[in-house]
């Protein structure tokens, strides 16, 4: 930064604006603050810790024993459950009960199965999509021991509406007040988010319940209780793992390898939690929350609570081998929490990472069926991205209209009215592939680039048609991460290529569905789309293959609009030529400016001495000159080019 001169004026300072910009978000976080006093006043007073870590863990443990014993309910699951989310039932101008669906115990208790195993997660009125989906696996496996927290309203309501059960947590815990600041970004609106799944996790331990607690993004494929009680009465706390390698021999049965499982990273979009761990979670708590003073939070930041909760369990160092009691020690049992809780890390081949199963295909590739599958490892971590490998792997519960949007007044690219979906036989140049290890950037690139240079021809001939592309399966030939590596996670069971490769890695499909108004469904439906079983049988039926045409001009287009086939559901093209070519200049120049931005990035690789890169994808990677997604002339064909 550069020293002004003592008699220069303030305003002309180079700090000034900085200094006054975070002057003032200094004082919008004192007015949040103050805007939520009264609502949350830290924690409770039996919940008070002393500075000492051993009188606070004497103290948390005598009052979590106070809370009650280890006491299992009857069995409730329902005899007969629907598989699919039933339509709202709740009408526009009918109001709630709030009190009727408040977090008891009482409601706790009954919604617990034989084994005091309660499945529990919470959604917001912006992710509903991810809480039907969840809530139609857990009815297909005809469950009923769960529950799911509405952190607002709207939500609650939509969630009553399909029969779900539904809670609020507005009303049923003490830290949700009230709407967010809008200055709230970044970390801040992170660390409030976490708040009420920390509350939800106390209030469940609270009742004496043994609670998995799941991300609504995290979808419950395979009922956990067996492979829970196998490992009772010694098991207290089961969390899934980031790590990318297996050391379990067999997924269905065995726990990871504690000596490798206590160096991996931990994932809390997963656990089992034994309500006898209430007093640790205590500590958790009070260590991820901001302490309240009565007018003014202290200057103490969390940590990320996910590393917080293994910072716990890691007091007094983990103790494996021999000092863990044979019992647990047989199970892959492990001692936290100053030898006081057993732990163990839940196999990472059926309790799935975003990369385990959608990158690596970890349970696909040995015959193993999933637990869970998470939506993790994915560039952005936006929700459409989310959803859209959700549907590739064809574990998305869809509305019918998905699928026939010709019925129900479904857009498509335009604004038109969609008339069937579009497909066709994608050529890959399997010449450029070669193993982990000798795959090299240029050949990915170019790989990749090929494939590109044919949707684009399909998007176009899709959007003349008034049809929805059906994306083939891609092949890229090397993992991206966020640093640089040699084609693969370092450790990890990737092998290339990487064969389907999700289309999240190629194309920016959140950056696409904000050019249409949030709904990339309008645009593009995923390669799996013909073989997902929730598709009518008439539009798998009525599918066409021709031969593609050699331009986009009238004469071509309108050989392909005739009555038979403007009836066709779904039209495939035995290849797709590179019609992006035959474009007059003017109507190439505005696809340009139109679909620059839709692809994404690869990262990362070494661009020089401790330097590291990654490659933006290009649309008109084959248009001498043309300008790039960063407003640069681009006057050389395809070559690696790091960063904008």
């Amino acid at each position: 930064m550069l020293t002004p001169k003592k008699d220069e004026p303030a305003s002309y300072r180079p700090d000034f604006f900085q200094h006054r910009l975070k002057s003032s978000f200094r004082r919008q976080r004192r007015r949040r603050w103050r805007k939520h006093e009264g609502q949350y006043k830290g924690p409770k007073a039996e919940d008070a810790l002393t500075n000492d870590n051993a009188v606070k863990m004497a103290n948390l443990t005598e009052m979590a024993n106070l809370e009650g014993a280890y006491n299992p309910v009857d069995d409730r699951i329902a005899s007969t459950l629907t598989t699919t989310v039933a339509p709202d039932s709740v009408t526009a101008g009918s109001q709630l009960n709030l009190t009727d669906y408040r977090l008891t115990p009482e409601r706790i208790k009954a919604h617990c199965n034989g084994h005091n195993i309660i499945l529990a997660t919470h959604v917001n009125s912006k992710q509903l999509g991810f809480a039907y989906t969840w809530a139609s696996h857990v009815y297909r496996l005809r469950l009923s021991n769960y529950l799911v927290g509405a952190t607002d309203h709207a939500a609650l309501r939509k969630l009553v509406g399909r029969s779900i059960h539904a809670f609020d947590m507005f009303s049923g815990l003490t830290v949700i007040g009230g709407e967010l600041s809008p200055f709230c970004r970044g970390r801040c609106r992170y660390r409030f988010a976490q708040r009420p799944k920390l509350e939800l996790i106390l209030s469940l331990l609270r009742a004496g319940a043994d609670p998995v607690i799941i991300d609504v993004d995290a979808l419950i494929t395979r009922d956990p209780s067996p492979f829970i009680v196998r490992l009772l009465p010694e098991a207290q706390i089961l969390v899934a793992s980031s790590n990318l390698f297996s050391s379990s021999s067999n997924g269905d049965f065995d726990l990871e390898d504690p000596q490798h499982a206590v160096r991996s990273p931990w994932n809390t979009g997963y656990m089992y939690l034994r309500h006898d761990v209430l007093a640790s979670m205590l500590y958790w708590q009070s260590q991820c929350y901001t302490y309240w003073d009565g007018q003014h939070a202290s200057a103490q930041h969390s940590k990320c609570y996910t590393d917080r909760f293994k910072d716990v369990l890691q007091m007094g160092g983990f103790r494996l081998g021999a000092k863990v009691p044979e019992s647990a020690r047989l199970k892959r049992l492990f001692l936290g929490y100053n030898g006081t809780i057993r732990i163990g890390i839940l196999p990472v081949s059926t309790f799935c990472s975003g990369h385990t199963y959608f990158v690596q295909r970890m349970p696909q590739s040995r015959g193993l069926e999933p637990y869970a599958v998470q939506t993790t490892f994915q560039h952005g971590y936006d929700t459409v991205g989310k959803t859209h490998r959700l549907r590739e792997a064809m574990l998305w519960a869809e509305e019918p209209s998905y699928f026939t949007p010709w019925l129900s007044s479904g857009l498509a690219e335009g604004g038109s009215a969609a008339m069937g979906f579009l497909s066709y036989t994608a050529v890959v140049q399997r010449a450029l592939l070669k193993p982990a290890g000798v795959m090299d950037v240029a050949s990915h690139l170019q790989l990749v680039h090929l494939q590109l240079t044919q949707i684009r021809a399909a998007l176009l001939l899709a959007r003349q048609l008034q049809r929805i592309l059906i994306l083939p399966q891609l092949v890229c030939g090397l993992d991206s991460f966020w640093f640089p590596h040699n084609g693969t996670f370092p450790g990890s069971d990737t092998t290339l290529p990487i064969e389907p490769c999700p289309a999240d890695r190629v194309l920016d499909l959140n950056r696409i569905a904000r050019k249409h108004g949030g709904h990339v469904e309008s645009v593009l439906r995923e390669a799996s789309f013909l073989d997902n079983p929730q598709l009518p049988h008439f539009v798998r039926k009525s599918r066409q293959v021709l031969s593609p045409p050699t331009d986009l001009g009238e004469r071509a287009l309108g050989a392909l609009r005739t009555p038979a086939l403007r009836d066709t559901r779904v039209l495939h093209f035995s290849s797709m030529p590179n019609l992006y070519a035959t474009l007059p200049p003017s109507e190439a120049e505005s696809e340009q400016r139109r679909m620059r931005d839709w692809t994404t990035f690869w990262c990362c690789s070494w661009r020089g001495p401790k330097r590291v890169g990654h490659v933006w994808y290009d649309f008109f990677w084959d248009v001498v000159p043309h300008t790039n997604r960063f407003w640069k002339s681009v006057s050389r064909p395809l070559e690696v080019s790091f960063g904008p």
